[in-house]
């Protein structure tokens, strides 16, 4: 797939979205057709930035502390065993 493919597949899913919600941001990666093993990527959104970024920060936060939690248990797990 081409940038420019993907950009405007991004862009109409973001626009139909953003017809039914107040924000819309969408991040996309795909494998590279250049041969090497790197990860193109877009993103796009639509509508009210600020809740864009604060859903964003909040999904990145709430993600940080399920790796915590599973951390500790499988470090607990380990000590219960020994």
């Amino acid at each position: 797939m081409t940038n420019s493919e993907a950009e405007e597949l991004v862009r109409k899913a973001v626009s139909a979205l953003g017809e039914h919600f107040d924000s819309v941001r969408c991040f996309v990666t795909w494998p590279s057709d250049d041969g090497q093993q790197n990860t193109k990527s877009y993103e796009s959104g639509t509508g009210n930035f600020y809740a864009q970024y604060g859903q964003i920060k909040e999904w990145c936060a709430m993600q940080d502390e399920y790796q915590r939690i599973h951390a500790r248990k499988v470090s607990d797990s380990k000590e219960d065993e020994e």
